[in-house]
């Protein structure tokens, strides 16, 4: 489990990863009652885009940069002097980053 501010408001969010039958499942939230956790799923493909090329995988906490490839910024994200993104690293392909406004 990772700690950091995953929504750009000044809280602490948790995420860790979790594993099922076709690929790694991201779960990102707080521990209350009243929020919600959000889970993104990542198939297991040296081609897909929403995937890692092999399991398992790390995750980290990195600098949130809403900076697309090539210019302009990513969908859904928020800039923020708090906001962290999240990294998923499998040590084959290049990591995953999830940089997008988590609710």
């Amino acid at each position: 489990m990772v700690k950091g501010d995953f929504r750009g408001n000044g809280i602490a969010d948790e995420a860790v990863i979790g594993y099922d039958a076709s690929g790694i499942v991201l779960a990102i939230g707080v521990r209350s009652k009243t929020e919600q956790i959000q889970y993104i799923k990542f198939g297991v493909s040296g081609t897909a885009q929403q995937a890692v090329c092999a399991i398992p995988v790390t995750l980290s906490v990195v600098p949130l940069s809403c900076e697309a490839d090539g210019g302009g910024k990513l969908p859904g994200c928020v800039s923020s002097p708090h906001a962290s993104g999240l990294a998923i690293s499998d040590n084959e392909c290049d990591p995953t980053i999830e940089a997008r406004e988590i609710r």
